[in-house]
């Protein structure tokens, strides 16, 4: 990594995007001096501090439109010179569990075909199917989901856990492809459809692609992990919608803490008499 890149990689200012507001409520639970920014806007936003990191939370709302939306007023708007994206998908690969973490390593969009023009999944005039993230930042991320997992069952009730068939002690933390689209996946056979077109994709969501994509265009560092609710099957509207509720969002309020935590350590060391 060069000095520049390593500069980038540890911000001033984090800014976290969520799709949802009840992904967005894990992380501003652990914030301190904590202030809303812009409650009117359709973007809610809060800032405050964030193990020492200035840290400012956007919930951006559903989908690629308003995730790019999201990433932008966070670099230009909110002057965030790094963005993580936070928040919950659906399993593609069949290794990936409810509870399991996908940090991403890469990100495409599925929806994207503007073929014969250009090959199916290449953001037209880019010459681009997967955007890249920061390599420190991502690092960082996987490292802070490991120790989230260990420390998910002091925050939910372990009877939840169970009956969710999730073993935070053995959760898969992988990193990899994660693609994005405009439609909820719910079937089996756009499963398919999608690992034919992007094989090795770990899971699915409607917004990270995009969010990489801003940042990539506006060279802001940036780096996902969305936790797997469900198996982007037929029983993904009821998977999704009790994992989200009862424990996505501590489980992402530990991993942006911890995250944020690493990213501080360098500035706190420097601030050490």
């Amino acid at each position: 990594m060069t000095e520049q890149a390593e500069l980038l990689s540890q911000p001033k200012r984090l800014g976290v995007l969520t799709a949802l507001p009840e992904e967005a409520a894990g992380v501003v639970s652990r914030l301190t001096y904590v202030r809303t920014v812009d409650a009117v806007h359709p973007h809610t936003v809060h800032a405050g501090l964030l193990e020492g990191l200035e840290t400012v939370v956007m919930s951006g709302r559903v989908g690629k439109a308003s995730a790019a939306i999201g990433a932008t007023r966070l670099a230009l708007e909110h002057r965030c010179d790094a963005v993580v994206f936070v928040g919950v998908a659906g399993g593609l690969d069949p290794v990936m569990c409810v509870g399991d973490a996908a940090i991403a390593e890469a990100c495409a969009q599925h929806d994207v075909d503007a073929s014969p023009l250009f090959p199916p999944c290449e953001v037209p005039l880019t010459g681009i199917t997967r955007f890249g993230v920061d390599r420190h930042l991502t690092d960082l991320l996987d490292t802070a989901a490991t120790e989230a997992a260990r420390q998910l069952r002091q925050r939910v009730d372990g009877a939840v856990l169970a009956s969710l068939k999730i073993e935070p002690d053995q959760a898969n933390i992988a990193r990899g492809l994660v693609v994005s689209g405009d439609q909820f996946i719910e079937s089996r056979d756009t499963q398919r459809e999608i690992l034919e077109l992007l094989p090795g994709a770990l899971v699915v969501d409607m917004e990270t692609a995009a969010a990489a994509q801003a940042c990539h265009e506006l060279a802001v560092p940036f780096a996902a992990v969305r936790l797997v609710s469900d198996s982007a099957n037929d029983t993904a509207a009821i998977d999704f919608m009790r994992y989200l509720t009862e424990v996505a969002s501590p489980h992402l309020g530990l991993i942006a803490e911890r995250f944020a935590a690493k990213l501080a350590a360098p500035k706190l060391q420097e601030n050490t008499p």
